[in-house]
């Protein structure tokens, strides 16, 4: 099943299917094994190791009889497994450890997903839906995430300026996004870019990955924007934008996004 998406601007589809009736793995809830999904449906619970067979996802961890050791999904370890055909095929996508540097996987191929159960199946889609950080061009004096309109005369071709639309667009979409995610409860979400505007993370690229940079901005446009209900948990698979690039200059940490 092949569909071509054209993203100008903000755009949230719902594609839908069938499968067969076996359960589906996705992240575990309180209080359950996490031993295979590796990952918790709340961020503030952890998915700790009692032991080499156990691990449960619990908010704390008491050594003595668990070894407490948090199991990680990012760690690369279930990538390996899953392309060498050891342990159970689930509903995340399983992706390698981290890279040494942006073009360190480049032409790595993510092993199979199976989304096994009866279904429906949601998928959402996004592109196009970050905003200005305050501090930046546009939102100089500004507390909160403002969108990157073509509303100010600054712009050859400006628009008349909306109030209550232009001023909180990411807001309203979000708010829609987490209302259909609780009813729809999406499988995964794929990220089409345009995260941040209007030139990506605010810290030039080439240094090591693992020097992380400051990922503040995301927290302000991605973590506070979408949550909720269906999306707790959930996998966003991604693709750059030339804003995420650094828009006009390319220079900016967008290798740090990639890593």
């Amino acid at each position: 099943r092949t569909a071509f998406l054209e993203l100008a601007a903000v755009a949230l589809t719902t594609w839908c299917s069938t499968a067969s009736a076996e359960a589906d793995v996705p992240c575990s809830m309180q209080g359950r094994s996490c031993q295979v999904t590796k990952c918790c449906i709340s961020k503030d619970l952890k998915c700790f190791a009692k032991d080499s067979n156990h691990a449960v996802c619990k908010k704390k961890c008491k050594k003595g009889k668990w070894k407490c050791e948090v199991l990680n999904p990012h760690d690369g370890q279930e990538f390996s497994k899953r392309w060498a055909g050891i342990g159970p095929c689930t509903a995340r996508f399983a992706a390698p450890k981290p890279p040494v540097d942006a073009m360190h996987h480049n032409g790595v191929t993510l092993p199979p997903a199976c989304f096994n159960s009866s279904g429906p199946h949601h998928v959402f889609v996004i592109g196009d839906w970050g905003g200005v950080l305050p501090g930046q061009p546009g939102n100089e004096y500004g507390k909160r995430v403002v969108p990157a309109d073509h509303t100010k005369p600054t712009f050859t071709k400006h628009r008349q300026f909306v109030p209550g639309v232009d001023d909180w667009a990411q807001q309203r979409v979000a708010h829609h996004f987490r209302a259909r995610a609780n009813h729809s409860r999406p499988d995964y979400v794929i990220n089409a870019g345009d995260s941040l505007y209007w030139g990506g993370l605010p810290t030039h690229c080439g240094s090591p990955i693992y020097r992380h940079a400051n990922y503040w901005g995301y927290k302000m446009v991605f973590e506070n924007m979408y949550f909720g209900p269906g999306l707790e948990g959930k996998q966003w698979l991604g693709v750059l934008g030339n804003h995420d690039y650094g828009g006009f200059k390319f220079t900016q940490g967008w290798d740090h996004t990639i890593g």
